[in-house]
């Protein structure tokens, strides 16, 4: 969590996104898979492997889109941070809950990764 003013150039290297968007660690950990084999690849939809995680995090093709939807401007609550110091994304500890399900519009938690799995594939 973040206290106070924050310097924007701290967090120009980067992912910040807020934790009630994602459903668990395994949300998360797909979201860096996806986007840093499309790094790999030279695929990536976005300029930025950071950017590339909140697109694979949000399933939105658009930047801008992907921003609203997981961004943090004007939120208030629990901030994921990712960045090239914990990109397994193991120090994180996003829960799983009937709000994030509703949200998604999901009975079982698995169903994000076969949603991501389906959007990575269109972008092959």
């Amino acid at each position: 969590m973040l206290d106070g003013p924050a310097d924007p150039d701290e967090f120009k290297n980067v992912s910040l996104i807020r934790e009630d968007r994602l459903v668990g660690n395994m949300h998360l950990d797909a979201a860096i898979r996806y986007a840093l084999s499309n790094y790999a690849r030279e695929r990536m939809i976005t300029k930025s492997l950071w950017n590339e995680i909140i697109v694979y995090a949000s399933l939105q093709r658009q930047v801008k889109k992907a921003f609203e939807f997981m961004g943090v401007k004007n939120y208030t609550g629990k901030i994921i941070i990712v960045s090239s110091e914990n990109l397994d994304g193991k120090d994180a500890k996003i829960g799983i809950n009937n709000d994030k399900l509703t949200f998604w519009n999901i009975k079982d938690p698995l169903e994000i990764l076969e949603r991501m799995a389906l959007f990575h594939s269109e972008n092959l």
